[in-house]
């Protein structure tokens, strides 16, 4: 959660949604949380209060300056000091230059080679992702649903 999300929930903008995306971030590019506590009340005062370290700091894996920098100004406490929203943080990231960087080209060219083994399913066959259902019995649930109300008029 944004600091200002814990702090004043009526201030969550996109700014708050960049704040979320320089968590996830933070966590793809060190494989650890941002904050870590005892409590979720204590990893909220992090996010309050506490300044990240960097990325750099806390794992062995090389990474980028630009790209450490502007996860830190996605975690900045102030909305103001982070990206206005997720189309300036998507041009920003576009501009960099990253050893070992991943664009959309690559994405696709990764799916033209890989996608098809993916659909198979465990016996080889092709699975028409349509055909994966979960089954929800309703008529059991909205009985369910009707006892628990039953019993709770009754107490």
């Amino acid at each position: 959660m944004s600091p200002e999300a814990i702090a004043n929930p009526d201030s969550v903008d996109a700014h708050s949604d960049v704040y979320s995306f320089g968590c996830v971030a933070y966590y793809l590019l060190t494989g650890r949380h941002v904050f870590e506590g005892r409590t979720v009340v204590e990893i909220c005062g992090h996010h309050l209060h506490s300044k990240p370290q960097a990325p750099s700091e806390v794992t062995d894996r090389e990474i980028s300056p630009a790209l450490e920098q502007l996860v830190l100004r996605c975690l900045a406490k102030q909305q103001i000091d982070r990206p206005a929203n997720g189309r300036e943080l998507l041009h920003t990231l576009e501009r960099m230059e990253i050893s070992g960087s991943w664009r959309d080209r690559d994405a696709a060219e990764w799916w033209d080679e890989y996608g098809e083994v993916l659909a198979l399913g465990v016996d080889g066959e092709s699975v028409d992702s349509a055909l994966r259902t979960i089954d929800i019995d309703m008529e059991r649930r909205r009985a369910a649903r009707a006892t628990r109300s039953q019993q709770e008029a009754l107490l």
